[in-house]
């Protein structure tokens, strides 16, 4: 089987250019250290108070082969609403606040955000998500953070 982590995809990319690579890589790394280890740490703390909860993932986990792969891990969905809910109920920046002045709709995925005095957001998806920001400014390591 091939490999395909981060690393193999930029070098087989053709854009192999050993410093950029190394660059790219660090700041993964570093851009996402405190937020997912925030993340994961509530994560656990949730499933440790909600049991039933634990059950479900680790269910979902026994139905994946033992050494995970991409499109297996891509369709926990039950352990990604999990991850979701965990970031909506603690997510890792406490204090990321922004809403809209007046009622609008964002253009590109149609979500109604209310205005000052309501801060309403109205869509679908996975609340939790919003933590990645959305749009054309979504986090760039919003796939990865899950993964």
């Amino acid at each position: 089987m091939e490999s395909v982590h981060i690393l193999s995809r930029f070098v087989t990319s053709g854009n192999f250019v050993e410093n950029f690579i190394a660059d790219i890589i660090i700041n993964f790394i570093f851009a996402g250290r405190e937020t997912t280890s925030a993340a994961l740490t509530w994560f656990f703390w949730l499933l440790h108070k909600n049991p039933r909860i634990e059950t479900e993932i680790l269910k979902e986990i026994k139905q994946k082969s033992e050494n995970l792969i991409y499109d297996e891990a891509k369709d926990m969905v039950y352990t990604h609403a999990s991850l979701c809910e965990s970031m909506r109920l603690c997510p890792s920046v406490a204090v990321d606040e922004k809403f809209a002045a007046d009622n609008d709709i964002l253009p590109v995925v149609g979500v109604r955000l209310g205005g000052v005095p309501t801060r309403e957001v109205v869509g679908e998806g996975c609340v939790g998500e919003v933590v990645f920001q959305a749009g054309l400014r979504v986090c760039l390591g919003r796939e990865i953070a899950f993964l």
